[in-house]
């Protein structure tokens, strides 16, 4: 304003700005007499502009943003905990209901999960229970069987007159029937109420292969901490061992990776024939016996997939990797897991 002035006048007056109690500018006028100040008011600023393209572009932008919003509160976030509810149920853990908010599509979509997630449960139970109660009612004749076999019943009894041939074999059958009700029993729990401890990993391992002293089994052990369920490793991991014993040929090696700051591999590895590779997954479901890697007696193939759930239960997994004829051959067994615990609910 005050150049403009100044080319009007051709000399720059003085100014001086003025806020109350009229907001605007006195300025001083020339004159031979006396001084003049001269006040010219200023309009009241605006806090919103009548232009057009300013309005539209506020309308937009404000539009755009409350669109932002409404999808982060009421899509975004309701999603997010939907899918954080839906990896503790891939996990293995027990998994939450997912709180029905937001947009209708996501409350539905998030009754659909509770509900399914109500029915797994539920199948869960049962199966447990079944498997559990089975096993139970199991035990008790098959103690009295073992007696009678041991001579512990009455005289007569017609288990003592088997010659002890038959009584070894008799005696051998029951030893499995113990077996497969003690892989039901520890399919049922894999672990389910144990707690989260904070182990080194490469001290619990090397207590582990004590109690395969005299088996050609070698170690190549990091020194890793992580929260774990140590009796439930210490079974997933001997069942793994027991497997590669069985089926598998020495020399076998227990080593102990650190994957990355956050998680670990144990593996088991053998040289014996392997398994083919279309039956790699069918291996680790349950009551699968596989004719070429399950010949023994007293199993019902619960072993690799008691190990598996044990590791869904760590944050990981079981896998089984086929080694090259040109490594050597022989199968891997990779059980990995995260070294913190999981959240659960």
């Amino acid at each position: 304003m005050k150049p403009l002035l100044c080319d009007r006048l051709g000399h720059c007056p003085e100014m001086e700005p003025a806020l109350k109690p009229d907001r605007g500018i006195w300025i001083h006028l020339a004159s031979p007499l006396e001084p003049v100040w001269l006040f010219f008011p200023l309009p009241s600023a605006q806090f919103l502009s009548t232009d057009p393209l300013l309005l539209s572009l506020s309308l937009i932008t404000g539009s755009v943003m409350a669109g932002a919003m409404f999808l982060f509160l009421e899509v975004r976030r309701p999603l997010r905990r939907l899918e954080q509810a839906m990896a503790e149920v891939r996990s293995g853990a027990d998994g939450s209901p997912a709180p029905a908010t937001g947009a209708l599509e996501v409350r539905q979509l998030s009754l659909h999960f509770n509900s399914m997630l109500s029915r797994i449960q539920a199948s869960e139970r049962e199966r447990q229970t079944m498997l559990a109660g089975i096993a139970h009612d199991l035990n008790s004749p098959l103690t009295r069987l073992r007696l009678r076999l041991q001579g512990g019943s009455a005289p007569g009894d017609s288990l003592l007159c088997l010659d002890s041939h038959a009584q070894r074999k008799l005696g051998a059958d029951l030893d499995a029937l113990g077996r497969i009700t003690q892989q039901f029993l520890l399919f049922a729990g894999s672990g389910s109420r144990e707690g989260f401890v904070e182990v080194p990993l490469h001290q619990l391992l090397e207590e582990l292969s004590a109690h395969y002293d005299g088996q050609d089994l070698r170690l190549e052990l990091d020194e890793i901490q992580a929260s774990v369920q140590p009796i439930a490793l210490i079974r997933a991991i001997g069942n793994l061992i027991d497997n590669a014993l069985e089926y598998g040929e020495a020399p076998l090696l227990l080593r102990l990776i650190l994957l990355n700051p956050y998680a670990y591999a144990i593996e088991v590895i053998d040289r014996g024939p392997g398994i083919p590779d279309q039956e790699l997954d069918l291996a680790v479901e349950p009551f699968q016996r596989l004719d070429r890697a399950r010949r023994g007696e007293g199993h019902c193939g619960l072993g690799l997939a008691i190990a598996k759930r044990i590791a869904l239960a760590h944050g990981g997994d079981l896998q089984l990797n086929p080694i090259p004829a040109a490594e050597g051959g022989g199968l891997c067994a990779c059980f990995w897991g995260s070294c913190q615990p999981l959240e659960r609910a």
